[in-house]
């Protein structure tokens, strides 16, 4: 009770996908962008460093084609299919 309602709810876990997920307040667009772990990553410093920013590429990409133009007004359709579209980028 007093939760804010969302909008959208993203998970990004490879292990999420399986989660079952806590009951959102509203009725927000979920989707879920599975990638791996990067602080699991294995080697030295650099191949560690690489997976993290692999990861924020990987992330900002999605975010920047969520949010992109026409992003304000959107109905919850269009939410919806902004995030699928948002799924299938890198």
């Amino acid at each position: 009770p007093g939760a804010p309602e969302m909008d959208v709810v993203l998970t990004v876990c490879d292990r999420a996908a399986t989660a079952v997920c806590p009951v959102w307040p509203g009725a927000p667009a979920a989707c879920h962008w599975g990638l791996p772990d990067p602080a699991a990553a294995a080697g030295g410093r650099a191949a560690r460093r690489a997976a993290f920013d692999e990861t924020f590429g990987v992330l900002e990409a999605r975010v920047r084609c969520l949010v992109g133009p026409g992003f304000d007004g959107l109905s919850a359709a269009g939410l919806a299919a902004r995030l699928a579209a948002a799924d299938d980028r890198p």
